[in-house]
């Protein structure tokens, strides 16, 4: 989602060449009288008129859509405090470790945007400093997603940690998880133990092994085969592929549905399906690469 910093101000420059070439020919016409050369010399001096014209009317058509995106932010930074302050005065401040990250961010983008004015103004502003501000704006992009994505995976860490601890347990006593009396007198089991620890104690892996052989004892479970992939499946409700996102690059990123919605809003002028792709071989191999996926 790259952005042009440009703003319609026209450039000054110390000498205009119209002027200046327009002194020449009228020295010129005053010694050569050849209306053709005349005609020619009007005519470039129009076109360059019109030139200025139209890099003006540029300039100018992308200073307005600048100034709505920017609008754009400041709307949703003002919906941001509203609702912080909504929080706070019910008591309930939000506890987000990644929103002072997403507003350093968004500091930088305001400072690009005002650097990228002043150098216009200043006439400094060519093509290569606007790619230098392009350059930035997609690092902004890119990093305000991965911090999005951050979030995303720090919400969703508990449940996959539990769904994991889980699977060890399905994988050791499938016959258990097999037999819904004996998991449901497995798992009260397990409770009555955790009612007898001392406050602050933590429960232990042991208090689950001890649940789990009782219950295969009650019910005389004996040690079955261990469960194929399906089974697993079926008895765990984790979908034997691990997870159920796609890999659409092929480096090993799973794109789940949280993420291929911040795919097609990152890159909302390609298709789905590319925008994804991209997402997986950019934003997602960075954050594989930093070991968050």
């Amino acid at each position: 989602m790259a952005e042009n910093y440009l703003t319609p101000d026209a450039v000054e420059v110390p000498f205009d060449d119209d002027e200046t070439e327009s002194a020449a020919e009228s020295v010129d016409a005053s010694t050569v009288a050849n209306p053709e050369e005349q005609r020619a010399r009007a005519e470039r001096r129009k076109e360059r008129a019109a030139q200025r014209e139209r890099e003006r009317k540029e300039l100018e058509e992308k200073l307005r859509a600048m100034e709505e995106r920017e609008s754009q932010r400041e709307r949703e930074l003002a919906e941001l405090r509203g609702f912080v302050t909504a929080q706070r005065q019910q008591g309930e401040p939000p506890k987000d470790p990644y929103q002072a990250r997403l507003d350093e961010v968004y500091k930088r983008q305001q400072d690009a945007y005002t650097a990228a004015q002043a150098e216009v103004k200043a006439g400094t502003y060519d093509e290569a400093r606007a790619k230098h501000y392009e350059q930035i704006a997609r690092d902004i992009e890119r990093e305000k997603v991965e911090i999005h994505t951050e979030r995303v995976l720090a919400m969703q860490a508990p449940r996959q940690q539990a769904n994991v601890a889980r699977q060890r347990w399905v994988e050791k006593y499938p016959e258990v998880y097999a037999n819904q009396r004996a998991y449901q007198f497995a798992a009260a089991s397990y409770e009555r133990r955790k009612a007898l620890l001392e406050p602050g104690e933590e429960p232990t892996a042991e208090m689950v092994e001890q649940a789990m052989e009782e219950a295969r004892a009650q019910f005389k479970l004996g040690p079955k085969r261990a469960p194929t992939a399906s089974e697993r499946e079926r008895l765990s409700g984790i979908p034997s592929s691990g997870g159920g996102g796609a890999s659409p690059s092929g480096g090993g990123v799973v794109v789940t549905k949280d993420f291929r919605k911040m795919a097609t809003a990152l890159y909302s002028d390609l298709s789905e399906d590319e925008a994804v792709k991209r997402w997986a071989n950019e934003v997602g191999k960075s954050l594989r690469q930093k070991k968050i996926l």
